[in-house]
């Protein structure tokens, strides 16, 4: 699987109440998810910018996997501290900085420092419908709608455009999601490849889409660019 240190959790309850989690020693994540942050560790090189950090999971995965230098951003200011807590426990405070920045605005020019640069590899982990992981999450079938994925189609495409901005000459950009809908995933890679922003950009490799299945793993779906 390309997956090493990772082991099936059977009994949560004795987990949580060990301070493994709490600590940082022990990240639970669905495997599914884990295979994403291996592709993005492999391809991390000296620094990498990661868009929709959230509680920093995928940061904290992808730091012990690799050793470069992350720069982490979301929209958030709730998610950003949680998640700068999370890194400072475990830590990896050192080598992985987190700040509360619009990615739609990424491709501007009035950046904070920290981003006001190119990276080695852009890892986009974008928002979307979270239908991937409706075996553990029942309740997203009742509120899906074609307005509401539309919605997110747009904003997905717009991070996408900006983050190819921030792309390094021979750097890669990876666009991810927890969707098994092709509208989020496929389809906003395709169009992106179509656009004007996407001039000199390639995919490199096959696109990843695992399916949800009850005792196996969620839906996400990853696809690969080149900067040429």
């Amino acid at each position: 699987t390309g997956l090493d240190r990772v082991y099936e959790l059977r009994e949560p309850a004795g987990l949580f109440s060990s301070g493994l989690v709490q600590s940082g020693d022990v990240v639970v994540s669905d495997l599914a998810a884990q295979r994403v942050c291996a592709t993005v560790a492999e391809l991390a090189g000296d620094d990498l910018l990661e868009i929709g950090q959230g509680s920093g999971t995928k940061s904290l995965i992808i730091a012990r996997r690799c050793l470069a230098s992350i720069t982490a951003v979301d929209v958030l200011e709730s998610k950003v501290s949680a998640a700068q807590g999370r890194i400072r426990r475990a830590g990896l405070g050192n080598r992985v900085r987190s700040c509360a920045f619009d990615g739609t605005l990424l491709a501007g020019s009035d950046l904070p420092k920290a981003l006001n640069r190119t990276f080695g590899c852009v890892f986009l982990d974008a928002p979307c419908s979270g239908t991937g992981t409706m075996r553990r999450h029942p309740e997203i079938a009742s509120s899906l709608t074609p307005e509401g994925v539309s919605e997110q189609t747009r904003l997905q495409a717009a991070l996408l455009a900006a983050a190819s901005a921030r792309v390094a000459p021979d750097g890669h950009l990876v666009y991810s999601t927890c969707s098994v809908l092709a509208e989020e995933n496929g389809c906003v890679v395709d169009a992106f490849l179509a656009s004007d922003a996407a001039k000199g950009f390639s995919r490199v490799r096959d696109d990843m889409q695992t399916v949800t299945a009850s005792g196996s793993c969620d839906g996400h779906f990853c696809a690969v660019l080149k900067r040429k």
